[in-house]
């Protein structure tokens, strides 16, 4: 028997996850590590000291790049873009088998037969220019991951999600027509920015315009094809928020490709 409020996972050798309710994070294998109340993941230091510039080479095969749009299959994009200025309805804990925590979410709701998940923006997340992030936003930013051109590690694991509704400014609903874990977790990975990036055009049209996220940092210089420097938003939205605090401490980042 299953208790109220708790659903199965079909076709998923997992401990069922809490459905029916508000939460702040999903744990696919038994309840989160981390409650609703919790400070910081347990493996950084809150108090870390910030500031520096760290320097980098190319961080995987890539020795030169061309473009700012990292989702797309033509073209190369630096590494960094992703991991330091895009950022997730959900962020993932290095702890744990298989868990998200509200990130630009602050909550998430799923249905008890798995056909929908609704997300609730947090009011505070805002962009690097000060816009705040709405749920159209979000919306927008799943419908062109859908696009074409967009590389299958973005666009695959969003093949089980039917469509997204805007319920209002902070809430959307996603309808799944696979209902199971990856379509849930699929959806708390999925990248956001700005539905201004590129003035709405199609990802695959997207190339040099440079992006409007939320992340914790921001372009500082670039001279393409092989060197970009980021600095550190100080008005980053979420520098206090739990699942960022003791992260992203250097003032400077910096890369040169080879």
């Amino acid at each position: 028997a299953t208790a109220p409020g708790v659903g199965t996972l079909a076709h998923a050798a997992v401990a069922p996850i809490q459905t029916g309710v508000w939460s702040h994070a999903i744990s696919a294998f038994g309840p989160p590590k981390y409650g609703p109340d919790f400070k910081h993941f347990d493996y950084v230091d809150p108090a870390a000291p910030k500031g520096g510039t760290m320097r980098l080479s190319n961080s995987d095969r890539r020795s030169s790049f061309d473009k700012f749009n990292p989702f797309t299959i033509k073209g190369v994009a630096p590494a960094a873009l992703e991991m330091f200025m895009f950022e997730r309805l959900c962020a993932f804990t290095m702890d744990e088998a298989q868990a998200m925590y509200g990130l630009l979410a602050e909550a998430m709701y799923v249905e008890p037969d798995l056909s929908a998940i609704r997300f609730r923006l947090r009011p505070e997340a805002r962009f690097a220019d000060g816009t705040p992030l709405t749920a159209e936003d979000v919306a927008d930013s799943f419908r062109r991951l859908k696009g074409r051109f967009v590389q299958p590690r973005y666009a695959t694991p969003l093949s089980g999600v039917d469509a997204v509704s805007v319920e209002d400014a902070h809430t959307l609903r996603f309808t799944l027509k696979d209902r199971s874990v990856d379509a849930l977790f699929g959806l708390g990975y999925m990248p956001v920015f700005s539905r201004r990036w590129g003035g709405g055009k199609p990802l695959s049209e997207v190339v040099t315009d440079l992006p409007l996220t939320t992340g914790p940092y921001v372009i500082d210089s670039v001279q393409m094809p092989g060197r970009i420097s980021f600095r550190r938003n100080p008005q980053y939205w979420a520098r206090d928020l739990p699942a960022r605090r003791g992260h992203f401490n250097f003032d400077r980042i910096v890369y040169r490709m080879y």
